[in-house]
C-alpha cells in the first residue's frame, strides 16, 4: 500500500486565525479551531493526502511593521522553507492601529500598501522564486482578505434595517489595496470580505453581556470582530476547495 503524500500547511495571520474565541461565547477567553485549522481537516480529506498544519496566527499581529504588534511583513520568515501551502489573512489590526493607508508604489514596511509588497515578495521569493522550479511550480500562496468587522460603537443601536447599514465598519479601501497587491504578484485571492458568509451587521440578534460589548451581536461573529466555531467553519468552507 502506497504512503500517503504529506502536505505541508502553514497559516499565517492575527487572532481570527489564532482561532482567539469571541465575548460573549463559551470558552472566552481561549482558542477554538480557527478556519485555517479547519480548512486543514478538509483539505486532508478532500486531497487524500496527510496534513501536517502549522498555525503562525498571532492574536494583535499586523501586516505593516509594528514591532510591538509581531507585524507578519517580518515573521513570515520564520516559517518553514519547505511549506506547501501558506495563507495569509491580515489588515484588521492594521486598521485598528491606525497604519496609513499609504500607496501602491510604496516599497517601505510602515504603510499598508508598503508592508504588502513586503510580505508578498517575501513570500513568492521563499517559496517560490529562489525554489527550485519543479518544487516551486507545486506551491499555493494564497492571500485572504478579511471579513467583515460591526463598528463596536454602534453594536448597540436596534436591530433595524438602517442601523444594520449603519453599524457596518468600512474599509473598501483596505481590501482593494490587498487584492491590488496580490494581483501585481499574480497571486491567488479568496475574498473572505465579501465571500465568507459572515455577516456581523446583519441578524444581530445576540444580546452581549461581556464588558465593553453589550450591543447586539450576529450569532457567528458574537463580537463583531471574532469568528464563533460556527463562523469558523462557514470560512473554512469557502478556503478548502482552493486549496486542494
Amino acid at each position: 500500500m502506497s504512503e500517503k503524500r504529506k502536505i505541508k500547511y502553514c497559516a499565517l495571520g492575527d487572532s481570527i486565525t489564532y482561532g482567539f474565541i469571541p465575548r460573549n461565547y463559551p470558552g472566552y477567553p481561549g482558542q477554538l479551531k480557527s478556519y485555517a485549522a479547519l480548512a486543514a481537516q478538509k483539505l486532508e480529506k478532500l486531497s487524500g493526502s496527510e496534513v501536517e498544519f502549522s498555525n503562525f496566527g498571532i492574536s494583535d499581529s499586523t501586516i505593516a511593521n509594528l514591532p510591538e504588534n509581531t507585524p507578519m511583513c517580518i515573521r513570515y520568515a520564520e516559517m518553514p522553507d519547505d511549506a506547501d501551502i501558506i495563507t495569509v489573512m491580515g489588515g484588521t489590526n492594521d486598521v485598528r492601529c491606525g497604519v496609513p493607508l499609504g500607496k501602491m508604489s510604496d516599497r517601505c514596511n510602515t504603510t499598508f500598501y508598503g508592508a504588502l509588497h513586503t510580505l508578498l515578495q517575501g513570500l513568492y521569493t521563499k517559496y517560490i522564486g529562489d525554489a527550485e522550479p519543479s518544487v516551486g511550480a507545486k506551491r499555493k500562496i494564497v492571500i485572504l482578505t478579511p471579513i467583515k468587522l460591526l463598528d463596536a460603537e454602534k453594536s448597540h443601536l436596534p436591530n433595524t434595517p438602517e442601523n444594520n447599514a449603519e453599524a457596518l465598519f468600512k474599509w473598501e479601501s483596505w481590501i482593494n489595496a490587498i487584492k491590488e497587491v496580490a494581483a501585481f504578484y499574480s497571486l491567488p485571492v479568496l475574498d473572505m470580505h465579501n465571500l465568507s458568509g459572515i455577516n456581523p451587521h446583519l441578524n444581530r440578534t445576540i444580546k452581549g453581556f461581556e464588558d465593553g460589548y453589550f450591543g447586539n451581536y450576529n450569532p457567528y461573529i458574537t463580537d463583531g470582530t471574532h469568528p464563533t466555531q460556527e463562523g469558523a467553519e462557514m470560512m473554512a468552507q469557502a478556503l478548502a476547495k482552493m486549496l486542494v
